[in-house]
């Protein structure tokens, strides 16, 4: 067989089979068919085990990813099981002084700090030039490589359920450590450079990520004078809400994000997630609304309520009143209830 015009792989490079190359894999987040670009920098360990034939085929291999975010947010993806095997027959994708190397890996992806969110797989070509191998044909710590992938990527669990996408990367590695094991493997450690391009689609994208929620205005509530916007989100990035009516948008509120909820820490793996906002309901006007969560210009968690409002958005100072409710909030007693200007609504003044 010849390869590359240097020979058999098998007769050259008897040993080339120990060792795992890989492209690091990216995915964007809630959104339906949103094509994404960008490019990344990361890492990979890789440790050789045995294959079911009892060669050292498949490697245990993690790739860290570092400086890259899609709409989604930040990414770490896990390369767990890879396959590889020299091209026998040269296909053209590496030039004739090149060692073409076909990876099939499969693994999993983390958004930032939550649960993991999608499964990949990848196929990658990558050529190493003959002159980075000593006369053990051992690949030498300094020297560089290329490769170019795909990768298809269909979603589990977390803030990724349904989703589905697939990529293309290419870009560079350098070799930082290259160690033999005692079975004759090679235990590698490299950098990787990237630009990687792909889309992703939600299978529903009417269902909300269980990475964050808009709790209120809730779903088929009633809201007047000034309220509360709030919720939770464990995705992190630039969150605000916007409101729309029949006619289309009416506005929009920021929130501030960060604030201490305990119930978060099993989600997120940590507390500080809460978000909120006073806002004023009667901006809106009266009649049915919908409000939506909005995270990095995509929508992450919606809801449709009513808003109940005066012909004027704010009354006055000057303007007061009070009302008693009898027999509240049991026969025992009765409420009184008085306006308040600063909230634009009644405020409970006495229970007797």
């Amino acid at each position: 067989m010849q390869a590359n015009g240097r020979g058999s792989h098998k007769g050259r490079f008897g040993k080339i089979g120990s060792f795992i190359l890989g492209a690091v894999i990216f995915t964007a987040g809630h959104a339906q068919a949103v094509p994404f670009t960008g490019a990344s920098q990361g890492f990979f360990t890789s440790t050789p085990i045995s294959g079911p034939d009892g060669t050292v085929a498949f490697y245990l291999q993690t790739t860290t990813t570092h400086g890259y975010t899609t709409t989604g947010g930040a990414f770490m993806c896990h390369e767990t099981m890879s396959h590889f095997e020299l091209v026998s027959e040269p296909t053209g994708a590496c030039g004739m002084e090149e060692v073409e190397i076909a990876t099939t890996t499969s693994g999993y992806c983390q958004h930032e700090s939550t649960e993991d969110i999608f499964n990949s797989t990848l196929t990658s070509t990558t050529c190493v030039p003959y002159s980075c191998y000593d006369e053990n044909n051992i690949p030498q710590a300094g020297c560089s490589f290329t490769f170019t992938g795909s990768a298809t990527a269909t979603g589990g669990s977390g803030i990724a359920a349904g989703l589905s996408g697939s990529w293309m990367s290419s870009g560079t590695g350098t070799y930082m450590q290259v160690e033999v094991t005692d079975f004759g493997g090679l235990l590698i450690t490299a950098t990787l450079s990237a630009e990687i391009e792909g889309d992703t689609e939600l299978a529903d994208g009417s269902v909300a990520p269980a990475g964050a929620a808009l709790e209120i205005p809730s779903p088929g509530t009633n809201v007047s004078g000034i309220g509360l916007i709030s919720g939770w989100s464990c995705l992190g990035g630039e969150l605000e809400v916007e409101f729309s009516d029949a006619e289309g948008v009416i506005g929009t509120a920021p929130v501030r994000h960060g604030t201490d909820r305990l119930d978060t820490l099993e989600r997120c793996d940590d507390r500080n997630n809460g978000f909120s906002s006073t806002f004023n309901w009667s901006n809106l006007g009266a009649g049915e609304k919908t409000a939506r969560l909005i995270r990095n210009g995509e929508e992450v968690d919606s809801s449709t309520f009513m808003v109940t409002a005066f012909d004027r958005p704010f009354l006055p100072p000057e303007v007061e009143g009070m009302c008693t409710i009898t027999n509240f909030p049991d026969m025992s007693q009765n409420a009184t209830f008085v306006w308040e200007t600063s909230q634009q609504g009644l405020v409970l003044d006495s229970v007797n």
